[in-house]
């Protein structure tokens, strides 16, 4: 998602974004606002290489915001501008005089709270570890939130930043907050695929079974996405092998869909149940 934008106007482009293929437009016009019955439009002025870096960031939260809802992007219809080259989903946007088609128009507009203040936030999105050390040690809020909820150790999680993880939870960072999502640090890890920050996490009692809004757990994560180092550090910890979620499919049943044969192995050998079917009665060795 994006900074600076009041609540009202979070929840009115969320409840655009639910259930459709997304494009997104990157661009320098003044800022500006519209609605249409499948797409909205977000801008801001974009006019020095440092707001064109913090673009790029919103960018990069706005795909990881859709990841986590398994959302797709329509790269054919995202565009960028003449000015400044963006990339989303590992594909550079196609530069344009003009916008061509509606979608989410992202720029500095929406970037403001970050270049108002700097933060244990802003440290940790930029990987500054110098400047994230000097302010832990005057900082009384470890824990400080984003709009969406995040601690710095869940975006350190989520980035793969072993150093600043470790950092945060030695000044007493809460492995357990969720975010808005419900998504916990481990959780951002695990889908990651971030082994080392999954192990330091183990060792500060981390719920293993905390849920996300889709009712996922971080096993289930590492089994959807393949992340075998992972699944095998949650399962020797005690994760559960057998848990459903919403979905009524268990990490069996994700990591056979998606041939994750490692993991399959891993989760069988921990007791796994091969008759568990989902909610559409598939079982989960096909």
């Amino acid at each position: 998602m994006t900074r600076g934008l009041d609540e009202q106007t979070v929840k009115w482009i969320e409840s655009g974004l639910n259930g459709r293929a997304q494009k997104v437009v990157a661009s320098s016009m003044k800022l500006s606002r519209s609605k249409f019955a499948d797409d909205t439009k977000l801008g801001g002025v974009a006019d020095t290489p440092e707001v064109h870096e913090a673009t790029q960031r919103d960018l990069n939260r706005l795909e990881k915001r859709a990841d986590r809802n398994l959302m797709k992007f329509d790269k054919e219809r995202c565009q960028g501008n003449l000015i400044h080259q963006y990339v989303l989903v590992a594909t550079q946007l196609e530069s344009s005089f003009a916008e061509k088609d509606v979608g989410v128009l992202v720029d500095t507009k929406l970037n403001m709270a970050s270049l108002m203040s700097q933060s244990l936030l802003t440290y940790v999105e930029e990987g500054n570890v110098p400047a994230l050390k000097a302010l832990l040690e005057k900082c009384r809020d470890v824990d400080e939130r984003n709009e969406n909820g995040q601690t710095p150790l869940m975006l350190a999680a989520e980035q793969g930043n072993l150093e600043i993880v470790q950092e945060l939870l030695k000044k007493g960072a809460n492995c357990n907050l969720e975010d808005a999502d419900n998504w916990t640090a481990l959780i951002s890890a695990a889908k990651e695929g971030h082994a080392a920050i999954v192990a330091e996490l183990l060792n500060y009692n981390v719920s293993l079974e905390h849920r996300d809004l889709g009712g996922w757990t971080a096993l289930m994560w590492a089994s959807y996405k393949g992340r075998t180092e992972v699944a095998k550090l949650l399962l020797e910890k005690g994760a559960n092998p057998n848990i459903t979620g919403m979905d009524g499919e268990t990490p069996l049943i994700k990591a056979t869909k998606m041939r994750n044969i490692e993991i399959v192995e891993l989760l069988l050998d921990k007791g796994a149940k091969v008759s568990a079917v989902d909610k559409v009665k598939n079982i989960c060795l096909l």
